[in-house]
């Protein structure tokens, strides 16, 4: 048996909307101070405001940086199993040891499966960007699982060091 791990370069939708949500929650967040400051009556005006902080190198950074690192980490990695006797019992073992580590089957077709976390803020991720899918696919030589790292990893490490039986 011969497990290759491929990694996927990280994408520019990550990027973008993780960069979007960051600069409207920090905004809102920019917004309500002023609000506060305005009823306390500081005597600055919105368009003052605005010019600090847009002018302000952490509206900018905080939110960048945010989204190059949600970016990184959504990166899609995709473990190839080969060298087995019968991938779709592997298959079907890489898609019960998952179920045990709490994810659950979203679709299930002749040879592929996609599963997802039950985590509420994995499944945000899960629907908006596709980003904690596990999708288990198998040929006749060879079965292959995408998915986010540390699902990956769990399968790879289970196969590597815990010997499973393939029933």
């Amino acid at each position: 048996m011969e497990l290759v791990l491929t990694k996927h370069r990280p994408q520019l939708k990550h990027f973008a909307l993780v960069l979007a949500l960051s600069m409207l929650l920090y905004g809102s967040l920019m917004l309500l101070v002023y609000l506060v400051f305005w009823v306390t009556a500081s005597g600055a005006t919105f368009h003052e405001f605005w010019q600090d902080l847009s002018s302000s190198s952490s509206f900018w950074l905080f939110p960048t940086i945010g989204g190059i690192m949600h970016a990184f980490s959504f990166q899609r990695h995709e473990l190839t199993i080969t060298g087995i006797g019968e991938p779709g019992k592997v298959a079907d073992w890489a898609v019960s040891f998952l179920q045990q580590e709490g994810r659950e089957i979203i679709s299930k077709h002749d040879t592929e499966t996609v599963l997802a976390s039950t985590n509420r803020y994995y499944r945000l991720f899960n629907y908006w960007l596709g980003a904690e899918l596990v999708h288990i696919r198998y040929n006749a030589k060879n079965v292959t699982v995408i998915g986010h790292y540390r699902h990956i990893d769990l399968i790879e490490s289970k196969i590597k060091f815990g010997k499973p039986v393939f029933q």
